[in-house]
């Protein structure tokens, strides 16, 4: 009866805890994940008992960490596995039945690649979650519902299906690089003369541009008035320079989660 108890736990809480109270996290791109913070349901006794019967249970597993109700295998996954700091539990829906846990792989910092490539893993038939070991080749990492924390074979543990997996990993984008364009030509411009300084730069998933301008020391020319930023493109700059002399113009393109995307390059020749 211990057993079936432990079970009914397990598998209920995994799909739809119930909670203290609603709140909301983000995704590393921003999207609002609903979570659920919750109290503490188990005693000290409880958890050691839950613990040891999950060790007798699958001996061929490795106890990491105590049983809890406080967060689940997908908050351990997708988010406290990640540095978030909010313990709680996220279910694969919210409470009105939209999409949840999949924010974190649809247009966001994750994206599906191969069992060999995986750093998260998605039992899509078994509403599970679990991470690849970081430091057992061959082994995945994940909450068993209110159970404890495991390190486990993949298709190793109390959950049905356990076969039937989805891979993800964040891509690190390979940045480009290029030449500014100047609307005054390649030559020389005189001072107090604006002019757009472009990129081509056509990734969707630009943020933010930064531009930087250096003098021939080495100075930065915008903060020393050198260079005046009169507006900023999507894609470029209106600069005016109001000092002669031999310029070093970067335009830094950045994703959401800065990382360098594209990086272009111009040498503005200023005359008197």
């Amino acid at each position: 009866m211990k057993q079936l108890v432990y079970y009914i736990l397990l598998i209920v809480c995994c799909a739809s805890a119930y909670a203290d109270t609603y709140s909301t996290i983000y995704t590393k791109g921003g999207q609002a994940i609903e979570v659920i913070i919750r109290d503490e349901w188990y005693s000290e006794t409880e958890i050691q008992e839950i613990n040891d019967e999950c060790c007798e249970d699958f001996p061929l597993a490795t106890l990491l960490a105590d049983a809890t109700s406080t967060y689940n295998c997908h908050s351990y996954a997708w988010n406290l596995s990640d540095g978030g700091t909010t313990v709680c539990w996220i279910n694969q829906f919210t409470a009105s039945g939209q999409a949840n846990l999949s924010k974190y792989w649809t247009n966001d910092y994750y994206s599906e690649t191969t069992e060999a490539n995986a750093v998260k893993v998605f039992y899509y038939l078994s509403d599970h979650s679990a991470i690849v070991s970081p430091t057992v080749t061959g082994m995945y990492e994940s909450k068993w519902g209110s159970a404890p924390l495991m390190r486990h074979a993949p298709s190793y543990g109390p959950y049905l299906n356990m076969s039937y997996r989805k891979y993800y990993k964040h891509i690190v984008p390979t940045p480009t690089t290029g030449f500014i364009t100047c609307s005054n030509g390649i030559g020389s411009i005189g001072r107090n003369v604006a002019a757009n300084y472009c990129a081509v730069m056509s990734s969707s998933s630009t943020i933010t541009m930064v531009c930087s301008i250096e003098t021939a020391k080495g100075d930065d020319a915008i903060e020393e008035g050198y260079a005046v930023v009169n507006n900023t493109f999507s894609n470029g700059v209106n600069v005016t320079f109001t000092r002669a002399g031999i310029y070093e113009m970067y335009l830094n393109f950045y994703n959401q989660f800065n990382e360098l995307l594209g990086s272009y390059w111009f040498e503005p020749v200023v005359t008197q």
